[in-house]
């Protein structure tokens, strides 16, 4: 077993999972895990305690299907920009579609960093945080930016070591964030050649190419 691959499935670090079986040990009272070798294995009360509570899961699940789902109608409105419905929201909307095709689903594009979220939309994905004025407002992830290229781009080419790097090239933007806060908060203050573009898609697109 890998706790930091499992930590990495549920959003927590590889420590609070072994707290959290040390603490499901005490409370049992046996020990669930058999760790030798730096392995992690279940002992045969562990693997007991899995299989019970693999079948209350699966017992949830049996049930959740047999619901009527064609019951459940109405209107949904979702807004969010182009990129994550391409990226993401797209896939899960179908998604959602094939387990409640009685509702009607309308997609709307806002821009990136957009704070105003019409009324009428029922969930919004935004980027950046919205006005949270008669709403609930919750934090999905917190983005992490990386420049990226073409790998052809970097051929016969010194290796690209420090952040001051980059700026050798023409650097593309997305409209929504800008090079030189990035080169400021790596330390490489400085200018260089730009071409912009009015969304992520088109930027990632333009990179692509090369």
């Amino acid at each position: 077993m890998n706790l930091s691959r499992a930590g990495e499935q549920l959003g927590v670090t590889h420590g609070a999972i072994s707290h959290q079986i040390r603490a499901l040990e005490e409370q049992l009272g046996v020990q669930l895990f058999s760790r030798a070798h730096n392995k992690l294995s279940l002992t045969p009360a562990g693997v007991r305690l899995y299989q019970a509570v693999n079948a209350g899961f699966n017992t949830i699940a049996d049930g959740d299907r047999s619901l009527n789902l064609q019951e459940l109608s109405g209107r949904l409105v979702i807004a969010c920009s182009q990129t994550i419905a391409s990226v993401w929201a797209t896939q899960a909307i179908c998604s959602f579609y094939e387990k409640y095709p009685s509702i009607d689903i309308e997609v709307r594009e806002i821009k990136p960093l957009q704070k105003n979220i019409p009324l009428d939309v029922d969930f919004a994905i935004c980027y950046g945080e919205p006005d949270s004025h008669c709403r609930e407002v919750s934090e999905v992830a917190a983005p992490l930016l990386h420049p990226v290229c073409n790998p052809t781009l970097l051929k016969h080419r010194k290796p690209l070591r420090k952040a001051k790097d980059l700026l050798a090239f023409t650097l593309i933007h997305d409209g929504a964030v800008q090079w030189s806060r990035w080169f400021e908060h790596n330390g490489a203050p400085g200018a260089a050649k730009n071409i912009y573009f009015p969304n992520t898609n088109q930027a990632l697109m333009a990179a692509r190419l090369g």
